[in-house]
């Protein structure tokens, strides 16, 4: 009777972190909605548009997506007859990622939040009034489709059409990738600075960025360093 106790017990436990690290039924196809859904489409659709986007960041939240793992077939009898899930082998003292739990509410807020982004950086790219002249030399059809979207400053159905309009104007700008990691190295190397020094450094770092680029056609684009948060 001790032993079943245990047994039971060693379920019981075992079956609540099962839920914690695996998806369940409804885990799975909210999961599978996202990766099919509207958000990540479009995402997916304007990481055609060069040079002015993170693109890292869309990669980063599709990798945590294709991370989560699904098992819903595990059951309490399954393991009064093994030790673990017959399914997924899911092993308590191996877990190495972070629970699922919340993951899917995080990883679509930062979906919307994304779109929202990219939204407002291409409108700050268009707006840019050294592309004046860029957007009279367009189409008459292209240049329909970015008056309509600076206008509304809302995206329009994300389509090859779209992206191509976008890259036709923005083909006026150069893009300067600055990364993230060597910015923070640099200030790192810097020390303890007063904020005029520091302003001044900073200053100088960029500078030598920009060195051999064209100051009126450059842009300054931030490269974020590639984690999962």
């Amino acid at each position: 009777l001790r032993l079943e106790e245990l047994r039971k017990r060693y379920a019981a436990e075992y079956m609540q972190l099962h839920g914690q690290y695996r998806l369940g039924l409804d885990g799975d196809r909210r999961k599978n909605k996202l990766m099919n859904g509207d958000s990540l489409k479009t995402l997916q659709a304007l990481s055609g548009i060069k040079d002015i986007l993170s693109l890292n960041q869309l990669e980063d939240l599709k990798r945590q997506l294709l991370n989560l793992k699904t098992c819903f077939a595990c059951t309490t009898q399954d393991l009064l007859l093994q030790p673990d899930c017959p399914h997924c082998h899911f092993n308590p003292q191996q877990v190495g990622e972070a629970p699922v739990v919340g993951r899917l509410d995080q990883v679509e807020d930062r979906l919307e939040q994304l779109l929202h982004d990219w939204t407002g950086q291409i409108l700050t790219a268009l707006d840019d009034p050294i592309l004046t002249g860029q957007k009279a030399l367009l189409p008459e059809r292209q240049r329909q489709v970015i008056e309509a979207f600076l206008s509304s400053r809302k995206l329009p159905r994300v389509d090859q059409g779209f992206v191509q309009s976008v890259n036709a104007v923005l083909s006026g700008l150069e893009s300067v990738e600055i990364h993230m990691q060597d910015l923070q190295q640099a200030m790192m190397n810097w020390g303890p600075t007063a904020p005029e020094e520091f302003k001044a450094k900073l200053g100088q770092w960029i500078d030598q960025a920009l060195r051999g680029h064209d100051l009126n056609k450059a842009r300054i684009v931030i490269k974020s360093l590639n984690t999962e948060q």
